[in-house]
């Protein structure tokens, strides 16, 4: 707080809320919230997706880590529409299945490795290298019959 209104240092707004995101992000509703979701961990992986999908949403690196973890394994397919048959987890090795995940998974490292984590940003080097995730399709323009002038 004393870097948001400059009291006794400089007003530094970048750093104060650096230093709010890390007290928030150590507060008794996220880590009960984590520990939530780290008891469902293999036997509901689905649950466990759903509870590091809310955490990651607000911003939460590590939750975010986590998720993009349950989709790169294949662990967790909870937002494909298409994805398991009732009473179900995990939603099938399928390549449409798998090829959801993997995006899924792309947009959270890249959540968190915007928040400087170095393992999300070796997993992105993976998934370039390998052709994973979402991938750049370019087209050449079409021209009509009148062409470029």
């Amino acid at each position: 707080v004393m870097h948001l209104n400059g009291i006794g240092t400089v007003r530094d707004c970048d750093t104060a809320v650096n230093l709010l995101k890390k007290v928030c992000e150590r507060g008794e509703w996220v880590t009960s919230k984590l520990v939530e979701a780290y008891e469902y961990g293999e036997q509901q992986p689905d649950k466990a997706a759903l509870r590091f999908l809310k955490l990651a949403e607000a911003g939460h690196e590590v939750a975010q880590m986590n998720a993009a973890h349950l989709f790169d394994s294949g662990q967790s397919s909870l937002l494909y529409q298409g994805a398991a048959p009732e009473g179900e987890e995990g939603g099938g090795d399928s390549e449409e299945v798998r090829h959801h995940s993997r995006t899924l998974a792309q947009r959270f490292y890249e959540l968190s490795a915007e928040q400087g984590s170095a393992s999300s940003e070796l997993r992105l080097g993976d998934y370039s290298y390998y052709g994973w995730g979402v991938t750049a399709a370019f087209k050449e323009p079409e021209f009509g019959e009148r062409g470029m002038s």
